[in-house]
Formats: C-alpha cells, structure tokens, sequence
C-alpha cells in the first residue's frame, strides 16, 4: 500500500479527502470513516476489493497506478 502515492492522486485530481469518502457513501453505498480511511491508507489495515474497485473509479486511476497504490 502506497498510501502517499494514493493522497498525492486525490490531490492532483482535485479532491479532498472528505470528498472521496462522501463519492464512495452516494454513489457505491460504502461507508468508510475519516479515521479508518487513514488507517488503510498508512497500511495499519487493508482495502477490500469492492473498495479498491470504488476508488479507482471515482479517481480515474489507470490499471498502472492501481497496481502502483495498492498492491506495492
């Protein structure tokens, strides 16, 4: 888990944190709290798949930076 790389795409596609977690509560019906968000993002715990899957469409992110972000 690469969680910089993640943070850093968040922020060069234009988005807050706060608003990922809102795009994967309305349009995937995931609820993830600030807290565990940044917990999975230091690699404390782990994504699951449907959440991966989630981001990498509200993100845009290529197949590449996908694999670069999650499965370092």
């Amino acid at each position: 888990m690469d969680g910089y790389r993640l943070k850093s795409l968040i922020t060069q596609r234009g988005k807050s944190i706060t608003e990922v977690l809102t795009e994967l509560k309305s349009k995937h019906n995931m609820v993830i709290s600030r807290t565990a968000f940044y917990r999975k993002m230091k690699g404390i715990n782990e994504f699951d798949r449907s959440e991966i899957l989630a981001l990498t469409k509200i993100l845009k992110l290529s197949d590449d930076e996908m694999l670069e972000i999650f499965f370092k």
